[in-house]
């Protein structure tokens, strides 16, 4: 029976869990005491291991079962002295690139986000061949990452490191970059949608569908330089015509945009709000028209048009947006019959509701 009580407070003595006191007073609490015969005190918390220099530990109270007594009961781990990471080996470590990659400042709150979307702020103080220190602002507690967990690194200064795991040191300092496919429903406003015979400038546009592309940059916290085009149709409405035996074809158009957005947050743990704005080129035709055994033909017309957008993220891969395009091209239509070459120019704007996933990484 005493066995049987063993085993059975045993096995449940594993969801037990330790803890670690530090010297900066604070105990990190539901951890596993994973190794502690070296000079880092390794515990398991919160899904992700952590490496603890013994320099800044106090004692590990670990729970277990102790035969002996039939119940559960602390044991203290004792920890010995060891010099602080910052001073080994430059060969193994790189403390003198901290200055170069602009992360040396004393005050400075560095972040360090995990492929799982979470992160820690901190000051960063030691980059190593396949791992990274940071000392937890919130807490004082100095801990390590491997290079493998690591997503990105946001600086204090505004720039983004990408971290890849190969031979010796290779950290780069670049943006963080990424592509978005986004398709959505047309919807023309003003004097795009308008039906009038007698204003000249009414474009009789249908609701129709837009599909593009942009690439997104990461260039300073909560800002992203977007650059990217646009493909949309909107059908007429050539209902005025039905008196007689007309064809109308579509609107094929195009905009090539550039600009910034905001964004609400970095992390990718919770919905983000974002807003930008962007300018850039038009280029379309003008639909074709086929009459009485005629037809018109369009040059490609071109103009400047802007864009006003705003939408929600969601996680790292899910983009709602609503977005205003406006432009007033003035395109050259000759009718087939004869040389006369008409200049007709159609404000052209409307509303997009669109769904973005991103497709690089992230």
């Amino acid at each position: 029976m005493k066995m049987i009580m063993a085993i059975l407070l045993f096995v449940s003595s594993i969801c037990t869990a330790d803890e670690v006191l530090l010297k900066t007073g604070y105990k990190i609490l539901n951890t596993r005491l994973i190794d502690s015969t070296s000079e880092y005190v390794t515990v398991s918390t919160k899904g992700r291991d952590r490496r603890i220099p013994t320099s800044s530990v106090i004692k590990v109270i670990r729970k277990k079962y102790d035969l002996s007594f039939d119940s559960i009961t602390d044991t203290i781990i004792s920890t010995k002295e060891y010099p602080p990471p910052i001073e080994t080996d430059s060969s193994i470590d790189h403390p003198h690139l901290l200055k170069e990659m602009g992360i040396d400042t004393p005050s400075a709150i560095d972040r360090i986000v995990f492929r799982d979307g979470k992160s820690i702020k901190g000051k960063i103080t030691l980059i190593k061949t396949d791992a990274v220190a940071i000392e937890d602002a919130e807490t004082g507690i100095l801990f390590e990452y491997k290079k493998l967990q690591i997503a990105y690194i946001h600086t204090a200064n505004g720039k983004i490191l990408s971290l890849n795991q190969i031979d010796g040191y290779s950290s780069t300092s670049r943006s963080n970059i990424y592509s978005m496919i986004t398709a959505g429903i047309v919807i023309p406003v003003s004097d795009y949608a308008l039906r009038d015979i007698a204003n000249s400038k009414s474009g009789f546009a249908k609701t129709g569908y837009g599909v593009g592309v942009d690439i997104i940059a990461d260039i300073l916290p909560n800002i992203q330089l977007q650059f990217g085009g646009l493909f949309y149709s909107n059908a007429v409405d050539g209902g005025f015509y039905s008196h007689a035996e007309v064809d109308i074809g579509n609107y094929y158009s195009g905009n090539i945009l550039g600009g910034f957005r905001f964004i609400t947050s970095e992390s990718e743990d919770h919905p983000r709000l974002h807003i930008g704005a962007r300018i850039g080129l038009f280029l379309g035709s003008y639909p074709k028209i086929d009459f009485s055994g005629a037809s018109t033909t369009s040059s490609i017309a071109s103009a400047f048009a802007y864009n006003a957008n705003a939408g929600i993220i969601l996680g790292d891969k899910i983009d709602f947006s609503i977005q205003y395009f406006a432009s007033s091209p003035k395109y050259q239509i000759s009718s087939g019959v004869s040389s006369a070459i008409w200049e007709y120019e159609q404000p052209t704007s409307f509303i997009m509701i669109s769904f973005g996933i991103t497709i690089g990484d992230k």
